[in-house]
């Protein structure tokens, strides 16, 4: 009997044991269906009812293994109801799946892990501090659990955003805090999209702070590891990156515009190719009508507004109103492209007036340049008459006087001796005196010759010299240093040496009141050097200059005037010595 009864509990059990095998069998199926379908409205429906089958069968399991299944056939059924719009009945399918989990498996991991699923069902409804309340028991529940990292980084990036919807400051940072924590858990999560995203959510919340630096060295760290990641989910995430970094400079002080169009204008590129990343490009095209507005480009501004309404969803428009917004701004547009060719349009006129002005200032200059060099012309003539007068004046004037002295000389010298030769020599020294009168008055047609190069020259001048001395007691020593080649010299430096020699020797004559007079030459290709010196009573330069005494003034302004270079030496008692340089070439 007891035989009986033991063998029958045993087939009891087997039983047992073999239909718990078979619900756990179609309780695995169920939910796999269920998991399968979850990507439309329709699919979302045969997915709950799927889920609530599966229930059913994990109502009949006894134990933490029912309760488990239990649990996770009320998670999916959340998330079901979830996708078909069905908040409430998806809060509360949530709700008792975390009871279970949290009270009766004590399982804080697959509590977290509820609390995070009930969280995202309450963002969705736009329960902000609900779901803020609910991420931080999460990460509680979460931090101490094994291999818990891969799950805290998620939750706190997910908090970072709900931090950034709040838009103040003081949750901008703690959005960056959260955004912290899970980029030092990245080791030990190893998963590189989450980190993405966490320097990604910090670089949005610097951008908030107006800490631009800031913000683009977490969108290189972000940008960097993206590349990472696979090529369709990077791609669009890269895009996002790369418009917060033209973001960043947009909003910089000063806006660097050219950066910001250059990350805009990449970004749109990868926009367009992918097809889930076009709701997106509202805000992107939002941004590029700043950057043209910024530029004063109205037609592109007004351009790139029309496209971000073409692309406008409220759904993901980070702006709430942007579809008036941008309404008004290509209102706006229009208006200043219009003014800016009401603006053009004055611009031309104002440079045609301009222009007209110009041409009639050209005019009236030319016009006074005309009468200027005319009157210019008239007073260089006149100037030239009057340096010709003084010419003819001083020549006159000095060979007068020699002339003079020379008849007086023959008249005294014939009523002394009666000498008919010496009649004759004075004679020819007058013609020749008078002979150098007309080349010095520079009148060629009365000069049977003149020398044409230094040589000559400076023998004419020695006989100069000695002519205007003419008996004055003075003994008058010639001297030519170095050996004088046939150097060429023009008729003016002939005629002003001439002048100038001649106003010095009469000075010896007058006031000199010496024994001894000397000219001496010296001169090469370049430069002739006229030295005259005598041994007579001197004076005092500075004070016969100062009162225009003995010609000096006279020497200097002609020195000045063709270029020379003079020097005069004298002092009282002790004779005078004048030096010149001339330049040849």
């Amino acid at each position: 009997m007891k035989k009986l009864l033991i063998l029958c509990t045993c087939l009891a059990l087997f039983w047992a044991s073999l239909g718990h095998a078979q619900s756990n069998e179609v309780l695995l199926k169920l939910l796999a269906e269920a998991d399968s379908l979850r990507d439309y409205e329709s699919e979302f429906k045969a997915s709950f009812e799927k889920s609530s089958q599966a229930l059913q069968i994990a109502e009949k399991l006894s134990g933490n293994l029912g309760l488990a299944a239990q649990a996770d056939c009320l998670i999916r059924m959340g998330r079901a109801q979830k996708g078909q719009g069905h908040y409430e009945n998806a809060l509360s399918y949530l709700n008792k799946a975390l009871i279970i989990r949290r009270d009766n498996l004590k399982d804080p991991g697959a509590a977290a892990r509820t609390y995070n699923t009930i969280a995202g069902a309450e963002l969705e409804i736009g329960d902000k501090q609900a779901a803020r309340l609910h991420l931080k028991r999460a990460i509680d529940l979460m931090t101490g659990v094994p291999d818990s990292a891969k799950y805290l980084v998620k939750f706190y990036n997910t908090l970072s955003n709900i931090y950034r919807e709040f838009d103040n400051l003081d949750s901008v940072q703690l959005a960056i805090k959260a955004n912290q924590h899970s980029v030092l858990l990245f080791e030990m999560a190893d998963d590189t999209s989450e980190l993405v995203r966490a320097e990604y959510g910090m670089a949005i919340g610097y951008l908030r702070k107006d800490s631009f630096a800031m913000a683009r060295q977490c969108l290189q760290v972000a940008l960097k590891f993206n590349k990472l990641l696979g090529e369709h989910e990077s791609e669009i995430l890269s895009g996002q990156i790369l418009e917060a970094a033209g973001v960043s400079f947009l909003n910089s002080s000063p806006p660097k515009l050219d950066s910001a169009l250059h990350y805009f204008k990449k970004v749109e590129l990868i926009f367009l190719e992918n097809e889930e990343a076009k709701p997106q490009l509202a805000n992107l095209y939002y941004n590029l009508s700043v950057v043209y507005e910024l530029q004063e480009n109205w037609d592109k501004a007004i351009k790139a507004s029309k496209s971000s309404l073409d692309y406008y969803d409220a759904e993901y428009s980070e702006i709430p109103d942007i579809e008036g917004y941008l309404n008004m701004q290509i209102k706006l547009f229009k208006q200043n492209q219009n003014q800016v060719k009401k603006e053009i349009q004055l611009t031309l006129a104002l440079v045609s007036i301009l222009t007209c002005l110009l041409i009639i200032l050209i005019l009236l200059y030319r016009n006074a340049k005309i009468e200027k060099d005319r009157a210019i012309s008239e007073a260089e003539k006149a100037k030239i008459l009057e340096e010709l007068n003084q010419l003819r004046h001083d020549v006159i004037k000095n060979n007068l006087v020699i002339i003079s002295d020379h008849i007086e000389n023959h008249i005294k010298l014939h009523a002394q001796t009666g000498t008919p030769d010496i009649h004759l020599g004075q004679i020819f020294k007058i013609r020749k005196r008078l002979r150098r009168l007309l080349f010095f008055s520079h009148d060629p047609k009365h000069i049977d010759s003149k020398p044409t190069t230094l040589r000559p020259f400076i023998l004419e001048m020695h006989e100069l010299a000695e002519d205007v001395l003419n008996n004055n007691q003075s003994v008058l020593n010639k001297t030519i240093y170095e050996k004088i080649e046939d150097i060429p010299i023009n008729d003016k430096q002939q005629r002003e040496l001439g002048l100038f020699i001649t106003e010095c020797f009469t000075n010896i004559r007058k006031h000199a009141k010496c024994k001894n007079a000397s000219i001496a030459f010296d001169a090469n290709f370049e430069i002739l050097k006229l030295f005259i010196e005598d041994d007579g009573i001197g004076f005092d330069p500075d004070e016969y200059l100062d009162n225009n005494g003995h010609g000096l003034q006279n020497l200097r302004d002609r020195a000045t005037r063709m270029g020379w270079q003079m020097e005069i030496n004298s002092e009282k008692g002790k004779g005078t010595n004048i030096q010149i340089q001339v330049p040849l070439i």
